[in-house]
């Protein structure tokens, strides 16, 4: 499917001004459709001890033979800004971290920078230099290499058995603290362990939010689905490299 998307463009660069946008060039028609590929951590975990923090990760061993699998197969990475700014073709992937968790720094992003490839990654604003999660310096780093910043909220909650109130804090309040430390503009958000509903959609508009990822499974399509509810491919252990590499054909 193809669309014109100087509309998306117009709509979210009059939110952001251009700013945390990756790889801006020209607008014109392109492919409206993209994977979203989830991550969490990548380190060692071991599946005996932990299996729900290994069901959370990918092994660095994996995660660098998925980025060669994907540089192998003509993949370019784009930012959630790139996509929406129509700089999708049908060899485009995006890489999503969620969490703003210090293994990405330490572990991802030198591999990301080998490959080549760009990354998106989601920071919960009030989890910035706790144990196992980015502080200012590191976020600041991985800016510099041309990571793109995205709110995970305040304190990860389940948005949806929040009250009004405390979903506009949650978001908005992460907004303005990623805004202020780091001087971009954050109009993307990945939704807390998947939750939300209508009310967490609507206030996120009203918030100036312009998309938001959930953990729905699928490929993004901007033709077709809600810029608030777009979903993405989980990628963890659990499938391997075959079930990446399955996923991903699966597509094509």
């Amino acid at each position: 499917m193809k669309i014109l998307t100087s509309i998306l463009a117009f709509v979210f660069l009059s939110g952001c001004g251009g700013a945390n946008v990756l790889g801006v060039g020209e607008i014109g028609e392109v492919s409206d459709q993209v994977p979203i590929l989830m991550y969490h951590y990548v380190r060692e975990v071991d599946k005996v001890w932990d299996p729900l923090g290994w069901n959370l990760s990918v092994s660095p061993e994996l995660f660098e033979r998925q980025m060669e699998y994907l540089q192998g197969s003509g993949y370019s990475s784009i930012s959630m800004g790139d996509f929406l700014l129509g700089h999708a073709d049908e060899r485009s992937v995006v890489l999503t971290f969620d969490d703003g968790l210090s293994d990405f720094y330490a572990t991802a992003l030198p591999i990301l920078e080998k490959y080549n490839f760009k990354a998106s990654n989601a920071v919960i604003s009030g989890f910035i230099g706790r144990e196992g999660h980015m502080n200012e310096d590191e976020i600041f780093e991985i800016m510099e290499s041309g990571v793109e910043i995205l709110s995970h909220s305040v304190y990860h909650k389940n948005l949806a058995s929040l009250s009004d109130a405390d979903i506009r804090f949650e978001v908005s309040s992460s907004r303005d603290d990623l805004e202020e430390r780091f001087g971009v503009n954050i109009r993307g958000f990945v939704y807390p362990s998947g939750k939300f509903d209508r009310r967490v959609m609507r206030i996120l508009g009203e918030e100036g939010y312009s998309f938001a990822l959930s953990t729905e499974y699928g490929e993004a399509d901007l033709g077709e689905h809600d810029l608030m509810l777009l979903p993405r491919i989980r990628v963890d252990n659990r499938g391997g490299y075959e079930g990446f590499v399955k996923r991903l054909e699966e597509l094509e």
